[in-house]
């Protein structure tokens, strides 16, 4: 577990692209939560508060089994492409926000982007 405090945030790596971020004035942001089978993720690690759950995309080690419940445990808002946004609602996550390649989004006072990446 790595954790950097150079923009008056906190950014902890937890693994592959998991992280969990928290922004100068507190915000939490839950970054590609894969827990389950993630060989970095660090046993025992308590996510506390999480404002936010953002995920790239749905794959099992992004998002998979995992987000689902931490966004049901936390309350937090999802935010991730729309397909994803509309499986958590179906899921019972009761706050989603979807939004497209090249979309923004403000959520809790943190800009979000939506940026093309490759990914096979």
């Amino acid at each position: 577990m790595t954790s950097k405090k150079n923009f008056g945030g906190k950014v902890i790596w937890l693994g592959h692209s998991a992280f969990l971020i928290q922004s100068p004035k507190l915000v939490r942001i839950a970054l590609d939560p894969w827990i389950g089978n993630n060989p970095k993720f660090p046993r025992g690690f308590d996510w506390g508060k999480v404002d936010v759950v953002a995920a790239s995309h749905g794959h099992f080690d992004h998002f998979g089994e995992d987000g689902i419940p931490l966004l049901k445990k936390t309350g937090a808002t999802f935010i991730g492409i729309f397909e994803l946004a509309l499986h958590c609602g179906a899921n019972g996550v009761a706050k989603v926000s979807g939004m497209n390649k090249g979309g923004s989004q403000k959520i809790e006072g943190v800009d979000f982007r939506m940026v093309h990446a490759v990914h096979s």
